[in-house]
């Protein structure tokens, strides 16, 4: 028999259980970042979480042993649930590590403890990114009614070992200016339909909202509060796509490298096939090598062949890949 305890008020000495077993800590899949970088990250992280009277801790034990078997944390997203006028919170960490045997019961519980406390506490959907290698928690989330919207796979660039590719356009590629907001959001807004990402592939969020979110993400990277820096393309004057990223550094000296993170990019459909792509994310490494940034990571949907193809001719290599979930309430 399984038993779950909310975490959030307790001694936290089930911080060092989670340190010593969770698979899944922060930047597990970056090979270069070592395993104390990942255990200072993650504490920093749980000790946040546990005084935010917002997030919410759980723990799964096994009735006959005081032993920590699994955890999840959770928060509301306050960005989302403004912006789609819904209650939306996220799944951050749901790990379990019990006796093999006892491993599905385990999950199970503790899926079913995530939903119903998440909804107790008024969530109308709950979303979480799991990687493909904890398929076992997956098929527990998908028990209590978490769907698939998102296949995903992320990249890795060794700025340090690898060389940046020469241009290969004649396009102007510099950093953002205020009077490119208005075109950058206005692309923003049109070119992501198509994919379809986690969500427009959910039938719950209503299509212009979904393009409306985009619009607002660049906003509030052209703002500098999604993105510290954005490689606008220009081609005769004229924008016809950008690169954003997120310089992680070395997170306050925790990590053992420094690591940009590229979030988002897009290419005017009028201009794409032309080795712009290539060119964009060229800048973006330029960038960070200028900052002296050691690592380059990029996610994109696994449906998303084209930009796969241009991170391959550009040395890029898969690192991981993961699947994003969907609960909602009473569905």
């Amino acid at each position: 028999m399984m038993k779950t305890v909310t975490l959030n008020d307790t001694a936290n000495d089930w911080v060092d259980d989670i340190l010593v077993h969770h698979r899944f800590q922060p930047f597990w899949w970056v090979r270069q970042v070592s395993t104390e970088s990942q255990q200072a990250l993650m504490r920093h992280h749980l000790l946040q979480l546990q005084q935010d009277e917002t997030a919410v801790i759980l723990g799964v034990y096994t009735k006959d042993t005081p032993d920590l078997t699994g955890f999840a944390a959770m928060q509301p997203l306050a960005w989302d649930t403004a912006h789609f006028g819904i209650d939306i919170w996220r799944l951050l960490y749901f790990g379990i590590w019990a006796k093999s045997a006892r491993q599905p019961e385990a999950a199970c519980v503790l899926a079913e403890t995530v939903k119903r406390e998440a909804f107790r506490r008024s969530a109308q959907t709950i979303h979480v990114w799991m990687p493909l290698d904890a398929i076992q928690t997956i098929h527990a989330l998908e028990s209590v009614g978490f769907r698939t919207m998102e296949s995903q796979v992320y990249w890795l660039f060794d700025i340090n070992r690898q060389p940046i590719p020469p241009q290969i356009t004649n396009a102007s590629f510099r950093p953002h200016r205020p009077d490119d907001t208005e075109a950058l959001i206005s692309l923003a807004r049109r070119v992501y339909t198509p994919i379809p990402d986690r969500f427009h592939a959910d039938p719950h969020l209503p299509t212009d909202l979904c393009d409306e979110l985009y619009a607002s993400w660049l906003r509030n990277s052209c703002s500098g509060e999604a993105a510290d820096y954005i490689s606008v393309i220009d081609v005769a004057g004229e924008v016809v796509g950008y690169g954003t990223l997120r310089y992680l550094n070395d997170q306050n000296g925790q990590c053992n490298k420094r690591l940009g993170q590229f979030i988002l990019g897009a290419i005017d459909p009028e201009h794409r096939q032309r080795g712009l792509y290539d060119d964009m994310m060229r800048s973006l490494l330029v960038w960070l090598n200028d900052q002296q940034a050691d690592i380059a990571i990029v996610g994109t949907q696994t449906n998303n062949i084209a930009t796969q193809t241009g991170l391959v001719r550009m040395g890029w290599r898969p690192v991981c890949s993961a699947l994003s979930l969907h609960l909602w309430r009473g569905r």
